[in-house]
């Protein structure tokens, strides 16, 4: 006898938009935030401002200017932030006060079939 089981597969669908006041930099690894399980928990949505210097192809002095709902999404921006690396272009090897968006969605439940 067959067992027929439903499997959900939760996927991220996180993504991130305007790089601002620094046309010079460009992502070369530019590594999304994981949306974090406790926002899964409650199917929450939001978004969140920061802004950061790049110095040696790295994020630094990394802050939270906005967020909504607050705290939620900080560490998950905090952390793909840290994880990315720039490019600035030019004969400059700093940039400063560059502002992103992150804006969070919750993952989409894909439903799969899985005959045992």
């Amino acid at each position: 006898m067959k067992k027929i089981g439903l499997f959900l597969l939760a996927c991220s669908s996180v993504f991130a938009v305007n790089m601002v006041q620094a046309e010079n930099v460009t992502p070369v690894v530019d590594v999304s935030p994981e949306y974090p399980e406790s926002a899964l928990r409650r199917e929450a949505a939001g978004y969140v401002v920061v802004r950061f210097d790049v110095r040696d192809g790295k994020a630094h002095n990394i802050s939270i200017v906005e967020a909504e709902p607050a705290r939620l999404f900080d560490s998950a921006v905090h952390t793909a932030l840290i994880r990315s690396t720039f490019e600035v272009e030019g004969d400059a090897t700093e940039a400063a006060n560059i502002e992103r968006v992150y804006r969070f969605t919750p993952p989409q439940e894909n439903t799969q079939i899985v005959a045992n």
